[in-house]
């Protein structure tokens, strides 16, 4: 089911989105994939405060984290007609600044953008703060964030402020050969450290890269109406449907399967429930130098968001954390007997390594050989 864009100055409307797919038996898992056995994963996950996660299984454990896997549905914040298509989301100017500062990084960067207590500045718009450490990734995203809010696609957000404490913000590119695997927006460092996935409010989209509807071949996005209940029969990247050959998932051009398929437009914001899974299919051309350019904007609730802003996915302090979780693991015995090849690290992660060393001469149970 294809939608149509939205006109920038109409009130937020969109098609009814097409029934999800009926319940259906999950397919065995594909060989050799990253599983957690049914058993385990469905023992009671750690509370989180006064939030008791349920227990959930989509296939996937974070590396190193062996806690039950659990669940916490996100308050429900409806869009109208299920997903919303907003053209004209941001200013022009600002998109393509956005586009070139994505596009000249050599990865993808992100950060957190506090909504401040109060919530609003009167005719001012919402309040909102930059997180991290005043880096040109976490300036540009408060700017984003603002013209978002001040946009027309800014009207989305107003049924989930009142559950929002800040908003996730992330930039990802690719070439041709590109594509989306199938999965579902979560607080990744949050699953990291608690194995608790937590969907964001809504899961937002703005395409930014300089090129017409139809310029770039492929690259099209679809979410699945179905949520919770098509990821879990899915899994994690759809490990327990294995995906056909030319498909980005096994059910794409089913009927009735509760696919909602928007095409790449520059200045496009795609908004729908955090909780659907979502695609976006390989892209097989582009126009010379371009690359496919999406931010992501995920507002999550107070009960997993000061802990998903000490590290934002693809930012700075995640791939940090992420540097540092992989010689604690391997330091400590728990690398799955991975060596350290002091050749093969960064500086950064030799100074990790130096740091971490120090730390736990006292305690840790073994440490693995280093090879030079």
């Amino acid at each position: 089911v294809a939608v149509p864009p939205m006109r920038a100055a109409k009130p937020p409307s969109g098609p009814e989105p097409p029934a999800a797919a009926a319940a259906a038996p999950p397919a065995p898992a594909p060989t050799g994939s990253l599983t957690l056995e049914r058993k385990a994963s469905r023992d009671a996950p750690q509370p989180m405060g006064d939030v008791q996660p349920e227990p959930f299984d989509d296939g996937f454990t974070s590396p190193g984290n062996y806690l039950p896997c659990g669940l916490v549905r996100p308050p429900a914040v409806s869009v109208a007609g299920g997903l919303a298509v907003v053209d004209g989301v941001l200013g022009e100017a600002l998109a393509r600044r956005v586009y070139e500062h994505t596009k000249a990084k050599p990865h993808p960067w992100g950060t957190y953008v506090l909504l401040k207590p109060g919530g609003s500045d009167g005719e001012e718009g919402l309040s909102l703060e930059a997180t991290g450490v005043g880096s040109e990734d976490d300036l540009i995203g408060l700017e984003v964030m603002r013209a978002f809010v001040a946009g027309p696609a800014g009207a989305h957000l107003a049924a989930c402020l009142p559950h929002v404490h800040g908003f996730e913000i992330w930039a990802v590119r690719g070439g041709t050969g590109h594509e989306v695997l199938y999965h579902l927006d979560y607080a990744e460092w949050h699953r990291k450290k608690t194995n608790v996935v937590c969907p964001p409010l809504l899961a937002i989209t703005v395409q930014v890269s300089p090129v017409s509807e139809g310029e770039m071949v492929g690259g099209t996005y679809g979410a699945n109406s179905g949520g919770l209940d098509h990821y879990e029969r899915f899994g994690f990247k759809s490990l327990r449907v294995p995906v056909p050959e030319g498909k980005p998932v096994a059910d794409w051009n089913e009927p009735g399967a509760g696919w909602v398929k928007v095409p790449y437009r520059f200045n496009r914001a795609v908004v729908h429930p955090g909780e659907w899974p979502h695609v976006a299919t390989r892209v097989e051309s582009l126009p010379e130098g371009v690359e496919r350019v999406v931010i992501g904007i995920n507002p999550f609730p107070a009960y997993v968001g000061p802990l998903e802003a000490v590290a934002p996915q693809h930012s700075d302090a995640f791939r940090k954390q992420l540097k540092m979780d992989r010689l604690r693991a391997a330091i400590q015995g728990r690398g799955d007997g991975e060596k350290i090849n002091l050749r093969s690290l960064d500086a950064e992660s030799k100074r990790l390594l130096v740091l971490l060393l120090k730390k736990s001469a006292s305690h840790a149970r073994s440490t693995p050989p280093i090879t030079a």
